[in-house]
């Protein structure tokens, strides 16, 4: 096998006509290109060059593959392109444009689930901008919120304004045993009647907040036969069970009674949805807790408040 050998320290190269391209033997180094000279491959776009002293270009028309087990890039890598990886892009941190991503910020990203919090994680909505999961938050600022759905406890440490819209209970009651939580609202419709009697007008409505419960009546009677005519049934809820607890429901306006009765009231009556009419007649001296006072064309109006379950 032939071989050429140049024993020298310091020999050059030079090719061309005019010698513009020189290959120069650097003492135990290797080989130095000169100026800015190429090393082509296939055709001039796929090439190795050094355009400065402090940079190198390696240029190919469409790839550059490099095949090894692990490279090792020890610079800050600048892309211009897009990074299209099959496998993991290991680094402790990520620029991208102004931002850079730091491995703990990374941490924050790897394994998310749209949707849902996972602790020491970013947390993401869905598709219906809808987060599930999270526990204990804390916001030191403003909420603004079209709907704010709370499932648990919320611990309000400053002021609750509504400046517009409503809050809203759920249609069941969620009862509480605190003293001094609020755990129901309510308004709505009811319908006075009495038993074995021809009805005229039976409006009534009612607001219940908490235990207390306020109603108003309005009722008349057209007609009636038999039964009680001291008691008016059909209230939303029924008293509390337990003493101390009557409401105290005011007469505005009674017509046609069957009594000659003054100072006419209603009560509540313990664990029933009935209210009793109660007074004194003319030339009474005590008062009469169950007083018949319905017959025909009677009409009564009322309101007031008492304690449900």
């Amino acid at each position: 096998m032939s071989e050429l050998r140049l024993n020298t320290d310091g020999h050059i190269i030079k090719f061309g006509a005019d010698n513009d391209v020189s290959l120069t033997h650097v003492a135990d180094t290797g080989l130095l290109l000169n100026s800015t000279m190429q090393l082509q491959f296939n055709d001039a776009s796929q090439n190795i060059n050094a355009p400065s002293a402090t940079v190198l270009d390696i240029n190919a028309t469409d790839e550059i593959e490099l095949n090894a087990t692990l490279v090792d890039v020890n610079a800050n890598l600048d892309v211009s392109g897009t990074i299209t990886s099959g496998g993991v892009v290991t680094g402790t941190a990520f620029t991208a444009g102004s931002a850079v991503l730091a491995e703990a910020e990374l941490e924050l990203l790897d394994g998310l689930t749209a949707g849902t919090a996972i602790a020491s994680k970013v947390v993401t909505t869905d598709a219906n901008i809808d987060t599930t999961g999270q526990r204990n938050l804390t916001i030191s600022g403003e909420l603004d919120a079209a709907t704010l759905d709370i499932s648990g406890a919320s611990d309000l440490a400053g002021l609750l304004t509504v400046s517009s819209g409503q809050i809203a209970f759920p249609g069941t009651q969620s009862a509480s045993t605190g003293a001094n939580t609020l755990d129901d609202y309510e308004e709505g419709t009811w319908t006075p009647a009495c038993a074995n009697s021809t009805e005229g007008a039976q409006h009534g409505f009612y607001t219940k907040i908490g235990r207390m419960c306020y109603i108003s009546l309005s009722f008349s009677i057209t007609a009636i036969s038999s039964g009680n005519a001291s008691q008016i049934s059909g209230l939303p809820f029924s008293q509390k069970n337990a003493a101390g607890h009557n409401g105290i429901i005011t007469v505005g306006d009674a017509r046609n009674q069957s009594t000659g009765t003054v100072d006419l009231r209603l009560r509540t009556d313990t664990n029933t949805a009935l209210l009793v009419f109660v007074g004194k007649e003319a030339d009474a001296t005590d008062y009469d807790d169950d007083l018949n006072v319905m017959q025909n064309g009677f009409s009564v109006t009322a309101s007031g408040w008492y304690c449900v379950e």
